[in-house]
């Protein structure tokens, strides 16, 4: 979650964005190639990769090819870190 403080209105001070929190996961699976479900904390998640923009499954043949890319990319088991914007 962003935090951000800032001065009261008409005050030129400018916005300090507290730090992002960052998390330690578990890949799961992979969804359509811009989805993940995680493993984090014991309980499953699952995320969206923002400014990824990657087929649909109705979009066949290429959303097997994105999702198996995706899939070597980042295997079931895979530890990986994330970032709470």
């Amino acid at each position: 979650m962003a935090m951000t403080a800032s001065a009261p209105h008409g005050v030129g001070k400018a916005a300090v964005a507290a730090p992002a929190a960052s998390y330690r996961t578990t890949v799961l699976s992979v969804g359509d190639g811009d989805t993940l479900r995680l493993q984090a904390g014991g309980r499953s998640i699952t995320i969206r990769l923002a400014w990824i923009d990657a087929p649909e499954i109705a979009h066949a043949p290429w959303v097997q090819q994105f999702r198996a890319y995706r899939m070597q990319c980042l295997p079931r088991g895979r530890q990986i870190s994330i970032q709470d914007p």
